[in-house]
């Protein structure tokens, strides 16, 4: 969905915050994400 992150398995805690939505795209999901696949990819060695 617009290359935005879709929750699937919500923790039950989270499910009542409007970014974490069960099958909805998640803007500020999306955001964390590729932020944590940017300092992976920063910390592999070369």
């Amino acid at each position: 969905m617009d290359g935005q992150i879709v929750p699937e398995r919500v923790n039950r805690e989270l499910s009542g915050l409007q970014f974490c939505k069960r099958g909805q795209p998640s803007a500020l999901g999306t955001e964390r994400y590729r932020e944590i696949l940017a300092n992976v990819a920063g910390r592999l060695p070369t």
